[in-house]
């Protein structure tokens, strides 16, 4: 009897050990799957799209061959909110580990409410506060809006201190309607007297606003194209100086300059950039080769470096830790020494889950934009 309780035991104890095994190979087996959500991957996608796709892609296959512990999703969202829930969706069924969301705030903020919903973290290009609400979870590689609003209420209050400013907001834009009221706080904190007129709209007509600037110096435009575009180039038929203020969201690419031709004398358009247009640090070389090869239709573009850092950033603690988790790899990132082609500096992120890092003002001049100056970040 006592022999056969031994045997039982000895049989437990193998079954035990042999199911921890198969255990441990099933996990270590299986590889950390990373989501990438882009807008359009056809051959008609915008320069945009096609800015991201061809850093993206070829770094992702050749990430993939290096390491064979990691694969990698794509999904479209057709640049709309309900495609960023179906392109969210069909990643989850795919049980990914880590979603790049290199997307506008709006619609990164649309997979964001999913993502959080099945525990899987997120790193992003978007700047919207709200975003980022666990830093366990998410991360972005740029300044947040309040720190865009900040560094532009200072500018705007140090040398426009007597004039009457509008705020255009989309309010059908989380984005928009963040950035307007963080700006208009920003600026009655400064000047408690501060004279601040709102227009909001739903549906963007460029000739309806035009009746909410009359007798406005200073316009705050937190708008994308082609809105601001069309709204420089209705200003620009009036014999009038308007200077106009805007957040990262203007961008000023060549979208931009084929609805207004070139900049208007009445016009003052300065606007935030994340980048300077200088390729920095160590690995700008390995960013270069990359870029001439395959997106040798452009030259090097924000959306290009950006995208790029985001998968070195990546790959730095993929090719250092070899047993990444979803509750592991956001601290991961936060401590990754990868110094970035954008800036020449390691990623700072604060404690609201946001870069550190510089903004610089330019303004529109010509057909193309001219750095004013360089303005302190977070």
């Amino acid at each position: 009897m006592l022999n056969l309780r031994i045997k039982s035991i000895k049989y437990t104890l193998i079954l035990i050990a042999l199911l921890a095994f198969s255990y441990k190979s099933i996990a270590s087996d299986r590889k950390f799957t990373i989501g990438i959500i882009l807008g359009n991957p056809s051959s008609a996608a915008s320069s945009y799209d096609q800015e991201k796709l061809c850093i993206f892609e070829p770094m992702a296959v050749e990430l993939q061959r290096k390491n064979q512990h990691v694969r990698f999703h794509f999904a479209y969202n057709q640049h709309s909110i309900l495609g960023t829930v179906k392109a969210t969706q069909d990643l989850i069924s795919q049980q990914v580990d880590l979603v790049l969301l290199p997307l506008i705030s709006s619609q990164a903020l649309a997979a964001k409410e999913i993502l959080e919903a099945h525990n899987i973290p997120f790193l992003t290009s978007g700047t919207l506060d709200r975003l980022i609400t666990d830093t366990s979870m998410s991360l972005s590689t740029m300044p947040s809006n309040q720190a865009q609003v900040r560094a532009l209420a200072k500018y705007a209050h140090q040398y426009f201190k007597q004039v009457t400013f509008l705020t255009l907001t989309d309010i059908a834009d989380p984005y928009s309607t963040s950035m307007s009221s963080a700006f208009s706080a920003e600026l009655y904190q400064l000047n408690p007297r501060q004279k601040i007129n709102h227009y909001e709209f739903v549906h963007f007509d460029a000739e309806t606003a035009m009746s909410a600037t009359q007798g406005i110096e200073v316009i705050f435009a937190p708008l994308y194209n082609p809105h601001i575009a069309h709204l420089y180039a209705a200003l620009a038929k009036r014999d009038k100086k308007i200077i106009i203020l805007g957040p990262d969201s203007i961008g000023a690419r060549h979208e931009f300059f084929s609805i207004i031709g070139e900049s208007s004398e009445h016009i003052n358009l300065a606007f935030i950039k994340n980048w300077d247009n200088v390729v920095k640090g160590p690995n700008k070389d390995k960013f270069m080769a990359i870029q001439k090869t395959y997106c040798a239709h452009t030259a090097p573009s924000f959306e290009n470096i950006y995208s790029f850092d985001l998968m070195k950033l990546l790959e730095s603690v993929i090719n250092s830790e070899r047993h990444l988790t979803k509750a592991n790899v956001i601290a991961r990132l936060k401590r990754s020494h990868y110094i970035s082609v954008l800036d020449g500096e390691k990623y700072q992120f604060n404690d609201a889950g946001f870069n550190k890092k510089s903004l610089y003002l330019c303004e529109i001049s010509g057909k193309s934009t001219i750095l004013l100056s360089k303005l302190a970040g977070n």
